[in-house]
């Protein structure tokens, strides 16, 4: 759990370094810049996760690649950005007492990082029992009854 959590910090600060930047240089929308920076994360979530984290060294990376990116991008591409945008609409449960104390730019990223926080747990949970659940065979079982 450290190690994921280890993992999730950098990660989460890749993310975040990215996502300011799309915003701040190239003055793209909350949305967008939030796509292209989880997307360039992820890159790095998967390596560290597989090895580091979850120490999965069987053969299957194409099939674990396939399952991590569906779970991940569930996680970034519909829940980060569901609550991105619930959160700085006008919705009832937006933050709307924050428009008079910060800028769009300070109130996406209260946003992000509660969007970050439901996404992580639904990565921790989804990698740990789905993604890099190590398979068992039968051959694996015979031999730890022997």
């Amino acid at each position: 759990m450290v190690g994921f959590l280890l993992v999730g910090v950098i990660n989460t600060g890749i993310d975040f370094l990215f996502f300011n930047f799309f915003i701040e240089v190239f003055g793209l929308p909350v949305i967008v810049s939030n796509v292209l920076s989880v997307s360039i994360a992820m890159a790095f979530s998967f390596t560290m996760n597989r090895r580091l984290v979850f120490k999965s060294k069987g053969p299957g990376i194409f099939i674990q690649t396939i399952k991590f990116v569906a779970v991940t991008a569930v996680g970034i591409y519909v829940i980060q950005n569901v609550i991105l945008f619930v959160l700085l609409s006008d919705s009832p449960i937006a933050l709307p007492e924050l428009n008079d104390y910060f800028d769009i730019n300070v109130r996406a990223n209260i946003a992000k990082i509660i969007a970050t926080g439901a996404t992580m747990v639904w990565n921790f949970v989804f990698y740990k029992f789905v993604v890099f659940k190590e398979e068992v065979n039968a051959d694996q079982i015979a031999k730890e009854k022997s």
